[in-house]
């Protein structure tokens, strides 16, 4: 079986966070990576100073209709990670449901990108977890545990995933259905 996987989430020119970070070692391995890039970042906003573009939902929509009218959107997982806007989350949702019914086997992973060491640093707007909140309820998913459990805030929609070394997590979750053991 062909792993193809749609990664929507940051890019940035210097560092490794986002699609930088998870879409070469997949693609070392051999699993084709189709990449959005939410945002599109000088360096990962640890850093006093960011500058560059956050793409918005309508320009997503377009990317997603682009890639679907010639037949490129049967994948088997969806990554999200860090996005700009709520308003752009609520889009990604609209395309895991699209792809979720059409490829109902279709598994996703989002790592929400909320912050580190029990601090929220990342949030870009208000609405920000009550739409990933949404998101999560109406697919009704299983999603991997790592670090944070966010239930106060997202009510049941369970836990989510947040990890610094993001590359070798999503290899970790992309292949542990498909090879017995993986170290």
């Amino acid at each position: 079986m062909t792993l193809r996987v749609l990664s929507i989430q940051s890019h940035v020119v210097h560092g490794y966070v986002g699609n930088r970070s998870a879409t070469f070692p997949l693609q070392v391995l051999g699993i084709e990576v189709d990449y959005i890039n939410s945002v599109q970042f000088s360096n990962h906003t640890g850093y006093p100073c960011v500058k560059g573009q956050v793409l918005n939902a309508t320009d997503l929509k377009e990317l997603y209709a682009g890639l679907k009218a010639n037949g490129l959107h049967r994948y088997t997982h969806i990554l999200t990670g860090y996005v700009g806007c709520a308003g752009f989350l609520e889009a990604v949702g609209e395309i895991i449901k699209d792809l979720k019914e059409e490829f109902p086997t279709v598994k996703y992973y989002c790592d929400p990108v909320l912050g580190d060491a029990g601090e929220l640093v990342s949030l870009p707007k208000r609405g920000f977890l009550e739409a990933v909140g949404e998101i999560i309820k109406d697919l009704k998913e299983e999603f991997p545990t790592v670090k944070y459990y966010c239930d106060p805030v997202l009510g049941d929609a369970g836990e989510l995933v947040s990890l610094p070394k993001r590359g070798l997590f999503f290899i970790w979750l992309l292949l542990s259905e498909y090879v017995p053991s993986f170290s």
